[in-house]
């Protein structure tokens, strides 16, 4: 998702050992997040990557894994697209495919580091929906004058900072604090990179994860 790179973010509540074409970084927190190059498909990729955290989720963090649902249907994977207007990365496609977000419970922990939990389909494209509308509501400047504003932020490439919710914008992680991760589906060589947003500082580039930056890597 990064420049030639197809980043991918293998997320467990522990630490996961793992095996990558150009190599890997683990976090103290179970994070990894991975390069592989680019021409090798992210489906593949994903569905490789999946695999591996399905199968150490089940032997050392079954309560996390209980939390996940089941995956989403063909039906919800066409709505995304449907709505964000244009196709869906693929690696993301096959986390949904594989499962449907997570449920929020007290006893299973947070799925991505430190505190977040996936959302399912309906869950990210209704939190899109009321980004959207709470970005209207609050604006301090008149509607003409955000639409502009909106409309110039979203031509500039993805990875690119704003304090506005932007339609290109698909959440699909939330802490139910305020911060969500989304992935940035505008044009541009980080295309389909995620990113952070929160609520009173708008978004961020590298996402907190574990008490550490992914710049830091």
């Amino acid at each position: 998702m990064m420049g030639g790179c197809s980043l991918q973010l293998a997320v467990t509540c522990g630490s996961v050992q793992s095996h990558m074409e150009q190599g890997s970084r683990r976090l103290s927190g179970g994070t990894i997040w991975r390069w592989t190059m680019s021409g090798v498909p992210r489906a593949a990729v994903a569905d490789a990557a999946i695999g591996r955290i399905d199968r150490w989720l089940r032997q050392h963090a079954p309560r996390v894994r209980a939390a996940l649902r089941p995956p989403a249907s063909e039906q919800d994977l066409a709505a995304v697209e449907e709505a964000v207007d244009q196709p869906v990365p693929s690696d993301l496609l096959s986390w949904w495919s594989d499962a449907n977000g997570a449920s929020p419970q007290a006893d299973s922990g947070s799925l991505v580091p430190p505190s977040f939990v996936p959302y399912s389909v309906a869950d990210a494209l209704r939190s899109r929906r009321t980004s959207m509308e709470v970005a209207r509501q609050i604006a301090p400047i008149p509607i003409a004058e955000l639409e502009a504003f909106i409309s110039s932020h979203s031509s500039r490439p993805a990875g690119t900072r704003c304090e506005t919710w932007l339609p290109a914008w698909l959440p699909i992680a939330s802490d139910h604090g305020g911060a969500h991760l989304f992935v940035d589906l505008r044009s541009g060589r980080r295309h389909g990179c995620v990113m952070q947003f929160y609520r009173d500082m708008g978004a961020a580039a590298n996402p907190e994860m574990g008490g550490r930056r992914r710049d830091a890597l």
